[in-house]
């Protein structure tokens, strides 16, 4: 029955060729760029990157005919791209959890998915639309392959049974049992052979989310057709992420964990070459060009490499600017497709007349970022540093200049013009919060956990005061409009004035200790010099209340007024150039606007999904108000009517922190990962125009829906109700640790009594729910709704730290 079956559907699939192939696009051959050979392959170029995943892309394919690219990611999509215009044609929604792999049928017609929400589905290329929703594996569906013909479609789980299924009814027509020697092992690589005669498989092992060592690393061939055992292979040493047959069926390409390809002889099983390709694993993320002379091969060590098929030599090697967990090789053999681990895919080709969508860091002036061209900024150099956190930023009064600040406990002055450090300001022993140029360029001033607040040359980088009298973290600066005094706000609850001549402590402002006894409480002076605005938040209170903005008399300390009280934490505080109006952020996601005179709050700037750290500032001619937050996105808006101007992807990670320049043309973000990126106009770009308030929501709560920190070193996906999960921290490192929650469940967090830092995120919102300092123990942290979280451990020493999970 089941070779009768196989017969007939072959016919059915030879008949439906003819059927059109994509969505969109001319049926007329790809001819764009050149086909990748050994002659060109060092001249790849990313000609393209497309956006739309919010996180890691586990899975590419692309369709037979080269004209379409499904991409499958761990934020619950697939996504289907016209390969000709570069642009997203399908969003395949309706997974309730990782879509780990995706395959196209031979004609092109449909698509299908595996996930973790133990579900296949196959999907309607034109449409979108699921044609099927097979619930038939009892676990999480690991891989999936079509056969060569079409008339299959066989997919595998945790539960380490392959199913085969009929395509045309969806029904399984066959099964094969892994012969595993360990129980837990299973099948995560997975293809068929060009004939279809054979199925290749490769083994490791899953436990909560994660690829362990134990169990079974082999790779296994089987007759399609009846599901005999033929032979097994041996060789690496780690889960086996991806295998498959040559184009020309001599060769099969294995790619592990243990951070080598393998290249074996497909009809005798022999190992040919272990190539030990990359520094890190390689995913599902090999491909053999069309005439099986080259393999490319990517990893998460951020390269894309080519090989020498014959020779198991390398012929090239590029660096992506991330994780690299997928990549797929266009049957037309003129492209190269990677995907990372924030969301985007990368295209590449030889083509040297095409210049990827970047800015040239060599243009002589930039122009000005106004409200008619705001959606054209688009990224001009990222600057990477910091290990951790870029907590604040500031640009000097002339704009050659860029200070960035960490939780790492480092600072940097940036060479603007050559995007390079300046000079590194030593001598903070723990994080830094926030850092400040004095009016005339000349100082820049920092503070930081370790209860101090610091003045350096900017001319040479040298330390020349320290600020010492807090008794706790020092949280906010600024300085005074003649830059003579600079004033400073800490958990001591004490605001500080010191002269920065001398470094001399001037007199501390007892009567405003109530509202600066916060987390993160911001300060300002106003452009006369005669108040000082500030902000209240608080490190211990997720809600409460007193959290408000106030004026104080800035020679007696005396209030002044008051701009109202709010129920959430307030975290940073700025006023307009001319000193009109005074803004504040917090953890409602909003910005306030207020006028200085009244008191009456003009302006409330409603979009962000995520909170707002050191993320808002106004363009020196005061027409624009720029922000930026953990919902990954730069937003900018009208001064003037608080209209959105324009939404911007940061695409990299949650921002924490913000600047620009006095002459309005460069923006500067400082991001959750280290990294610093420089934005301006580029006039080439298409004007991205902000969306209607209906829009925007729906947009934003699409792409948060499944935002995740996607950083190297996260490394728990679930932690099972009462397993406590023990692990180690070194000095000065670190650690992120996510893993999916339920509502109402408790986490609690202890270690063996050395200093730590604790923040707790809600990876959906972004929002902090735990922010911990010097914490033995935090009990009954309780989990707002069902989402993935982060807990961020930072610490100055050695030490074990213990998590766990309760009802």
């Amino acid at each position: 029955m089941f070779t009768q079956l196989r017969l007939c559907l072959v016919l059915m699939m030879v008949l439906a060729i003819a059927l059109p192939a994509s969505v969109g696009i001319a049926q007329d051959p790809v001819t764009v760029y050149a086909v990748i050979n050994h002659a060109n392959a060092t001249q790849l170029t990313p000609v393209a990157e497309l956006k739309g995943h919010v996180t890691t892309v586990v899975s590419l394919a692309f369709s037979s005919d080269g004209r379409l690219l499904a991409s499958a990611s761990q934020d619950s999509t697939a996504r289907i791209w016209n390969v000709e215009t570069m642009e997203e044609v399908v969003v395949l929604a309706g997974h309730e959890d990782n879509v780990n792999q995706i395959a196209f049928s031979p004609d092109n017609a449909q698509v299908a998915t595996v996930s973790a929400d133990k579900t296949v589905r196959i999907w309607d290329v034109t449409t979108g639309e699921a044609i099927h929703v097979l619930s038939d594996h009892n676990r999480e569906v690991i891989s999936l392959a079509y056969s060569a013909d079409g008339a299959y479609l066989a997919t595998v789980g945790a539960d380490q049974v392959v199913r085969i299924r009929d395509t045309a009814t969806a029904e399984v027509v066959n099964t094969l049992e892994v012969q595993a020697t360990d129980s837990v092992t299973n099948v995560v690589g997975f293809a068929y052979s060009p004939d279809d005669s054979r199925l290749v498989t490769g083994t490791g092992t899953i436990r909560a989310g994660n690829y362990d060592t134990a169990g079974d690393r082999q790779i296994d061939i089987w007759d399609a057709a009846t599901g005999t055992h033929l032979n097994q292979m041996t060789g690496h040493t780690d889960t086996i992420f991806s295998v498959m047959y040559s184009p020309d069926g001599k060769w099969i390409a294995s790619g592990s964990k243990d951070t080598t390809v393998g290249l074996w002889d497909a009809e005798t099983g022999e190992l040919v070459h272990l190539i030990d390709a990359h520094e890190r694993e390689v995913h599902r993320s090999i491909g053999f060009s069309p005439d099986s002379s080259l393999l490319a091969t990517a990893s998460q060590d951020k390269t894309l490499r080519l090989w020498d098929v014959e020779t198991g030599e390398q012929v090239a090697s590029f660096e992506d600017r991330t994780l690299i967990d997928s990549m797929a090789f266009s049957p037309v053999g003129n492209l190269i497709a990677t995907g990372n681990i924030l969301g985007s895919i990368t295209v590449w080709a030889v083509d040297e007349t095409i210049d990827p969508d970047v800015m040239q860091t060599d243009r002589a002036a930039f122009a000005k970022i106004t409200t008619d061209n705001a959606g054209q900024v688009r990224a001009l150099a990222t600057l990477e540093a910091h290990q951790t956190t870029v907590s604040d930023l500031d640009f000097s009064p002339d704009g050659t200049q860029l200070v960035s600040v960490g939780f790492d406990a480092s600072a940097y002055i940036w060479d603007v013009a050559n995007q390079e450090i300046a000079f590194e300001l030593v001598g903070h022993e723990d994080q830094v919060n926030q850092a400040v140029f004095s009016p005339d360029g000349t100082l820049v001033a920092t503070s930081s956990r370790d209860e101090t607040a610091r003045l350096w040359d900017t001319a040479t980088g040298e330390e020349r005061f320290v600020l010492d009298g807090h008794e706790d973290r020092v949280v906010g600066l600024a300085f005074s409009p003649d830059g003579s005094r600079l004033v400073t706000t800490s958990d001591d609850t004490t605001v500080r004035v010191w002269d920065t001549q001398s470094g001399e402590a001037l007199f501390v402002f007892e009567g405003i200790s109530e509202s600066v006894t916060n987390f993160a409480a911001g300060i300002a002076y106003t452009a006369d010099g005669k108040y000082i605005a500030t902000a209240a938040g608080h490190l211990w209170n997720i809600t409460g209340e007193g959290f408000s903005v106030d004026l104080w008399d800035a020679a007696t300390g005396e209030h002044y007024m008051n701009f109202g009280r709010y129920d959430q934490a307030l975290y940073t505080l700025g006023l307009s150039p001319d000193g009109s109006q005074v803004y504040s952020t917090g953890k409602d996601r909003l910005i306030h606007v207020w006028d200085v005179q009244s008191g009456e709050e003009v302006l409330t700037l409603e979009g962000h999904t995520g909170e707002l750290r050191h993320g808002v500032v106004f363009s020196s001619d005061g027409n624009l108000i720029v922000s930026a937050g953990f919902d990954k996105t730069v937003r900018m808006w009208s001064a003037e009517t608080g209209d959105l101007v324009a939404t911007i992807p940061s695409e990299r990670d949650f921002v924490t922190s913000l600047a620009i320049n006095n002459d309005g043309t460069i923006i500067a973000t400082g991001n959750l990962d280290g990294s610093l990126k420089l934005w301006a106009v580029d006039p080439d770009a298409e004007f991205l125009a902000s969306t209607t308030d209906s829009e925007e929501a729906e947009q934003t709560t699409d792409e948060t829906a499944s935002d995740t920190v996607t950083i190297e070193d996260v490394e728990l996906g679930t932690i099972e109700v009462g397993q406590q999960i023990a692990g180690a921290v070194s000095s000065n490192e670190r650690r992120l640790i996510s893993f999916n929650g339920t509502a109402g469940q408790q986490i609690t967090i202890s270690n063996n009594s050395f200093a730590v830092f604790i923040e707790v995120y809600d990876d959906t919102t972004g929002e902090l729910l735990v922010e911990r300092t010097d914490a033995a123990m935090i009990e009954g942290i309780e989990l707002p709704s069902d989402g993935t979280y982060t807990i961020v451990l930072t610490t100055d020493s050695r030490g074990n730290f213990f998590i766990q999970i309760r009802e």
